[in-house]
């Protein structure tokens, strides 16, 4: 709601919610891929019953790893790379044909990107982390 008004939503053609619907759904489709991933977590099995992959239940007696799975840290390792991979795609894809507003030039050709001191992609870097 407050969304449509700001004052230069006007002047874009923007406020139709477009980018908010384009949120949501990305915001699903993240979601769905963490699930994706998370379903891929081993587990421990003892006497038929499956438990989560901890220390204490691999010490049972009987305890078997769930063969076909891959542990917590490649999981990790897994979703880290599928978000970055598809970054760069998408990325990539959204500044030859953005949703809304005029074609932005790739870092290596725009003057503007290579004009960006170390200061300022310093700064960058450290909002990227936080």
């Amino acid at each position: 709601m407050a969304y449509r008004k700001l004052p230069n939503q006007k002047q874009d053609g923007g406020g139709s919610g477009k980018e908010i619907l384009l949120t949501v759904c990305c915001d699903v489709l993240m979601s769905l891929f963490y699930f994706l991933v998370d379903q891929s977590l081993a587990c421990v099995v003892v006497d038929g019953n499956k438990l989560a992959l901890t220390a204490a239940n691999l010490a049972k007696a009987g305890a078997v790893l769930a063969s076909g799975k891959i542990t917590p840290y490649t999981r990790n390792l897994v979703f880290t790379l599928g978000i970055l991979v598809s970054s760069f795609l998408f990325v990539t894809a959204i500044m030859y044909k953005p949703f809304t507003g005029t074609l932005v030039a790739p870092p290596l050709i725009s003057r503007e990107w290579r004009s960006i001191t170390l200061g300022t992609s310093s700064v960058g870097a450290l909002g990227r982390s936080v």
